[in-house]
């Protein structure tokens, strides 16, 4: 939406197998990590959105796995810089293992960015399990502002 909205650049990101993914919506695996669950399809999908809606010019499709950036005091893995004015993140937060490893990906994105990045972050209550870990942490952390049931 965003794309058609008139953003000079939208990047839509998440977590699966790393693709190259071509202009014309091919794909092609290059690595596999046999210890994770990784959905085969959602990169694929996303980029078939990209190319059915006809963003291909300001919208780039990528893996971003929440667990490259974990603030232990090793360098961050993530491949490239992000310079992003807003972070919209939907249907998050299942798993209270990947509570942490998300705010840390947050906080690490918004200090990379503009001084005016803001994170929109649309939660539902239903069925998240890890939301009240999630809210908890929210509020344990001062570089972050939050609102509930907006």
């Amino acid at each position: 939406m965003a794309a058609k909205l008139g953003a000079q650049e939208v990047l839509l990101t998440d977590f699966g197998y790393e693709y190259d993914l071509d202009q014309m919506g091919t794909f092609e695996r290059q690595k596999e990590d046999l210890s994770r669950l990784l959905p085969l399809a959602a990169l694929p999908n996303i980029q078939f959105n990209v190319n059915l809606n006809d963003v291909l010019s300001n919208t780039r499709v990528e893996h971003l796995d929440w667990n490259d950036h974990i603030d232990d005091g090793k360098r961050s893995k993530l491949k490239r810089n992000f310079n992003l004015d807003l972070i919209i993140g939907s249907d998050l937060v299942y798993d209270e293992t990947a509570v942490e490893p998300l705010i840390a990906t947050i906080l690490h994105l918004l200090k990379k960015s503009t001084l005016a990045a803001k994170a929109v972050l649309v939660i539902p209550e239903k069925d998240r399990k890890a939301l009240p870990l999630f809210l908890d942490s929210l509020c344990r952390n001062d570089s972050l502002e939050h609102a509930s049931n907006i």
